[in-house]
């Protein structure tokens, strides 16, 4: 009973790790190569797009998370440095919800589903982080 337990998640945490790296990965590669371009909004949110403008004409918040967001997709998939990849990513996941959750609510299924799984992943790796809280 234990042991198919254990494989469960086991086998769920591989599944998560695929589908969130290759997700990471591709969103990460599109923002450097613009390859695709999601579906707009008919009647667009005039303060996401001018929150939009500011971080692209700063030179420098975008590419630093598509980087990101690729390192933490490649390490999710060759489950190297998954810890790390997954610390980094999570403020842009959450920024991602936020913005949407405020400024564009239409639009947030894609990135709760990936703040969704990314939770579900922190709590199947859930001892690999306890040092973070522990108090000396």
């Amino acid at each position: 009973m234990i042991l198919t337990k254990y494989i469960k998640m086991k086998i769920t945490e591989i599944i998560i790790k695929i589908v969130l790296g290759s997700a990471l990965t591709f969103f990460g590669l599109n923002g450097f190569f613009n390859w695709w371009t999601p579906p707009s909004n008919p009647e667009p949110n005039e303060s996401l797009i001018n929150l939009m403008v500011g971080i692209s004409e700063s030179g420098y918040i975008l590419p630093i998370s598509f980087g990101l967001m690729v390192f933490s997709g490649l390490s999710l998939l060759t489950n190297k440095f998954v810890n790390l990849g997954m610390i980094l990513i999570s403020p842009i996941l959450l920024n991602i919800v936020l913005i949407h959750l405020f400024l564009e609510p239409a639009g947030i299924a894609p990135g709760a589903l990936l703040a969704i799984l990314i939770s579900i992943l922190y709590y199947l790796r859930r001892d690999n982080f306890m040092t973070l809280f522990k108090l000396k």
